[in-house]
């Protein structure tokens, strides 16, 4: 089977970003939406209002939304993003949500909701405890004590976070080790 990592951009050189992306990936495989609900620092808006991923680059008018506690999106793409969101996570039985406090009111409670509906739903959120900054652990913290919630308490970018993820999905590879290396 083929898993594609579908980003809301597509596999162009220049890819520009599109919600339609996210509702039939390009190969037509099963896919891993990734999003990337509040911008990216690496994302130009451009003056007909798309938007094109620049990575390694910082371009000037990104598209990102400000780190408030309270978001609020009322711009594009982040109003239809937030509805994928939503729509793809109702029909998901796993979340794996990396480097992310929680602090944003709106997706915790899209997450707060799913966790309540479903017997079989389960969060995985892969962050490190920030022990000089408890606050920041806040709603890491109490989204831990829901059943169905795993808090991986370390960094993203280390090998041994990848088969953590795997094995609380309950997921064997077939060949040895998987690698973020690799």
């Amino acid at each position: 089977m083929k898993i594609s990592l579908n980003d809301g951009f597509g596999k162009e050189r220049n890819p520009l970003f599109s919600l339609h992306n996210f509702v039939s990936p390009n190969n037509g495989s099963e896919a891993i939406n990734y999003f990337k609900l509040h911008g990216s620092v690496t994302w130009h808006r451009n003056g007909n209002g798309q938007i094109r991923d620049c990575f390694p680059l910082i371009p000037k008018n990104v598209a990102l939304l400000e780190p408030v506690l309270s978001k609020n999106p009322n711009e594009l793409p982040f109003t239809d993003l937030y509805k994928i969101f939503e729509r793809v996570l109702s029909k998901n039985d796993i979340c794996v949500a990396i480097g992310f406090s929680f602090r944003d009111d709106m997706i915790r409670n899209l997450i707060e909701k799913r966790l309540d509906s479903s017997t079989t739903f389960r969060l995985i959120m892969v962050a490190p405890e920030d022990k000089e900054h408890p606050k920041l652990n806040e709603h890491l913290q109490r989204l831990s004590n829901q059943r169905a919630v795993f808090w991986i308490k370390n960094y993203w970018g280390n090998d041994e976070v990848v088969d953590e993820i795997l094995s609380t999905m309950n997921i064997r590879l077939p060949i040895g080790k998987l690698s973020l290396k690799d």
